[in-house]
């Protein structure tokens, strides 16, 4: 899953899985537009996947999804799924509305994305100084589409952040609240034989700022001066010890 819209990991991920024979359903639904060493998200899998739903720049109605393959037998198995009356995956099927309403869009991905790339770098400049924020690593080239803009704050503290912004009428939300290792669905078939500490303080930490392609910089301005004031008010009630600054310095490198 590219998480965010971040693809620059593929290749790593696809080698790693053949080497241990294990077969990859890649997830491109956030990182559709995104490149990873001249190939585009979503083609690395034996499978690449994309989901269509309301909040992508690519939707249909009802939600319906993209399922590629470059393997012949596979292909018609997938499609002979797809086509039975009781297939788990019929609910993905793209009817005639639904398609008309994606080929609309798809022209527009490619603009919607570089928009937002605009609006992730802009994000950073202005937030550099802030004290008490960690920034995600926004690549130069072509790796992210930053679907969404997360940004760490310290755990304590994001309550109080999320109401000052609400107050500057600033929307922000927690896409993630729960690791993965920990999620109820996935937790009896984890193989991972640890508490993933630093998974664990992140999703405590993660705050998802506004992000969408026809931001205008007025937009990004009032909310990254919003963010800065609540900080910056908050961090009056703290006074963290040289281990916790320089830990806030590392975090301005974390990928998203």
């Amino acid at each position: 899953h590219d998480a965010c819209g971040f693809a620059g990991t593929a290749d790593v991920i696809s080698e790693t899985a053949r080497e241990l024979s294990c077969f990859v359903v890649e997830d491109a639904s956030l990182s559709l537009g995104a490149w990873c060493k001249g190939r585009a998200a979503g083609t690395f899998g034996d499978v690449g996947t994309v989901a269509l739903f309301p909040s992508q720049d690519v939707e249909t109605e009802p939600n319906g999804a993209v399922i590629c393959t470059s393997n012949n037998r596979l292909s018609i198995t997938l499609r002979d799924l797809l086509m039975r009356r009781k297939s788990p995956l019929r609910h993905l099927r793209i009817e005639p509305l639904g398609a008309s309403v994606m080929l609309s869009k798809i022209p527009h991905v490619d603009d919607f994305t570089n928009r937002r790339r605009i609006t992730a770098r802009l994000y950073c400049e202005l937030l550099r100084e802030v004290p008490l924020i960690g920034l995600p690593l926004v690549p130069a080239d072509e790796s992210h589409t930053h679907m969404c803009f997360p940004v760490r704050v310290p755990a304590d503290l994001r309550s109080a952040v999320m109401r000052a912004l609400r107050a500057q009428d600033v929307e922000t939300s927690l896409l993630w609240t729960t690791p993965l290792n920990r999620d109820a669905e996935l937790r009896t078939r984890s193989i991972v034989h640890s508490d993933l500490t630093n998974a664990s303080r992140i999703t405590r930490e993660l705050l998802f700022l506004p992000m969408d392609p026809l931001m205008t910089v007025q937009e990004v301005l009032h909310v990254t001066r919003s963010l800065a004031n609540a900080l910056t008010e908050l961090s009056t009630s703290l006074v963290p010890s040289a281990s916790k600054q320089k830990e806030t310095r590392k975090r301005t490198a974390w990928v998203a």
